[in-house]
């Protein structure tokens, strides 16, 4: 066996085992009323062992050999058993807040923060605070079922926010940047945690629009809507279900840095969930209005951004979650099934949404689990992987797609086959996708001027 045939099947075989985890990680859905979904056998399968009950943000956790550890609506905590852990009632999310998330430390196999976010600032009840606040679960605890720490419970971390909150690898792969929005303010404050805990000195970046509007009601509607990255990690799309013309907002994150730029307002009013294609090329919003509603999309890579608007389909749809089968799921309000965008890269009504893709035996309400974005795969020696459809690589995500990040300077890239046919050629920008899928599988070589890159296409 040669060194270069070696070498490229112990690359395969790496991105094997970190795909096999990043998706085991995803594999158990807790959302809306007593609804749950499985994705152990590769499809989604309903279960009915659900202890929860909520309107909006939930987040679950499953280890790297996709068994479940727990689930949260922000309020309580449910553990493997789906039994509320000891410690673990009386957080301070909300029913009716829009998004929760959980993150693992860093460095560590069994500590979680649990990030709760207030509800419209405070506007429904005094079990509202008007922020965000984080809990420190131990899965040690509880003879191994996990529990919340009593020195480490409702911490607030920052006052008076939105209902948004997503998170992101730092550049290192082994961080995470927490990302929330300020009310009342242009503000949006990530911090970084650590395996030493959460940097208490935030980077805060002012770009885009106030959330600070109250309705007649007496309702911050801007503050509610859901934050969701890319899954390249360099931009974030925020939403915002106020009645203003362009209440969906798209910046470029730098994970390295924190700080988000370039803010680019879409033409959406009343947003409220969002999401991106595992490519990262299409950019898909969910709107509720008074009398309409609906699912639409923008290929970011067109020419002209604002006309690839897409009307997907005028139903009632809440947030959206890319599956670890690379799908892209969007909860139906008041319904009792999921619908599917099959095809997430593709444009416009091509990306194949099935309305009642996967039944449940709860009922959906406005909310999916969310996630955090896996890192990216570091790969040895420049090489640069791509898969096929069914599966996740970074930085290259799409199955019919490369991602090439941080071209400055270069000005050409080309793809050329084992013998040196060249097959595909273009100029360079900053941040790409290369469209590969009429490439047969093989190994290439990426040519970005003087440079030399082999993937593997499968």
């Amino acid at each position: 066996m040669n060194r270069h045939f070696s070498f490229v099947l112990a690359l395969i075989l790496l991105l094997q085992v970190y795909l096999a985890q990043a998706q085991n990680e995803r594999n158990w859905w807790y959302l809306g009323l007593h609804a749950a979904i499985d994705f152990s056998s590769g499809v989604p399968v309903s279960v009915n062992n659900s202890a929860m009950s909520q309107e909006e943000g939930s987040t679950t956790v499953s280890d790297a050999n996709g068994q479940l550890l727990f689930y949260t609506n922000g309020q309580q905590i449910w553990n493997r058993n789906h039994v509320q852990m000891p410690n673990g009632f009386g957080l301070l999310g909300h029913q009716s807040s829009s998004q929760t998330l959980v993150v693992r430390k860093p460095g560590s196999a069994v500590e979680y923060y649990v990030f709760a976010v207030s509800c419209e600032v405070a506007q429904y009840g005094p079990s509202s605070f008007g922020g965000v606040s984080y809990s420190l679960v131990d899965l040690s605890l509880d003879a191994g079922n996990g529990d919340v720490e009593t020195s480490a419970k409702n911490i607030t971390l920052l006052d008076s926010t939105a209902e948004k909150i997503t998170s992101i690898y730092h550049a290192n792969g082994t961080d995470v940047w927490v990302l929330f929005h300020k009310w009342d303010s242009d503000a949006f404050y990530c911090f970084l945690l650590t395996a030493n805990g959460i940097d208490p000195v935030p980077v805060v970046s002012h770009i885009g629009p106030l959330c600070h509007d109250i309705d007649s009601n007496g309702s911050n509607n801007e503050a509610v809507g859901c934050l969701k990255a890319s899954p390249q990690g360099n931009k974030v799309a925020a939403c915002s279900w106020s009645s203003e013309p362009t209440s969906l907002g798209l910046y470029d994150f730098n994970d390295g840095s924190g700080i988000l730029s370039n803010y680019v307002p879409f033409a959406l009013s009343r947003s409220y969930g969002c999401g991106f294609s595992p490519d990262g090329s299409k950019l898909y919003g969910s709107f509720i209005g008074t009398g309409s509603a609906g699912l639409v999309q923008w290929n970011l890579t067109a020419t002209d951004v604002a006309a690839s608007f897409a009307v997907i389909d005028t139903s009632y749809y809440g947030q959206m979650q890319l599956g670890p089968d690379n799908k892209l799921y969007v909860a139906r309000y008041g319904s009792g099934f999921l619908a599917s965008i099959h095809d997430p890269n593709a444009a416009g009504t091509a990306c194949d949404l099935i309305i009642n893709a996967v039944p449940t035996t709860g009922i959906i309400r406005y909310g999916i689990t969310n996630f955090v974005e896996p890192p990216p795969v570091k790969v040895p020696n420049g090489v640069v992987a791509v898969c096929n459809t069914d599966e996740r690589v970074f930085p290259t995500v799409a199955g019919n797609a490369i991602f090439v990040r941080n071209l400055s300077g270069a000005t050409s890239l080309r793809i050329a086959s084992a013998s040196g046919q060249v097959l595909i050629e273009q100029q360079c920008s900053r941040d790409m996708v290369v469209d590969v899928s009429r490439l047969a599988p093989g190994c290439y070589f990426l040519l970005i001027d003087n440079s030399a890159h082999r993937f593997i296409k499968m």
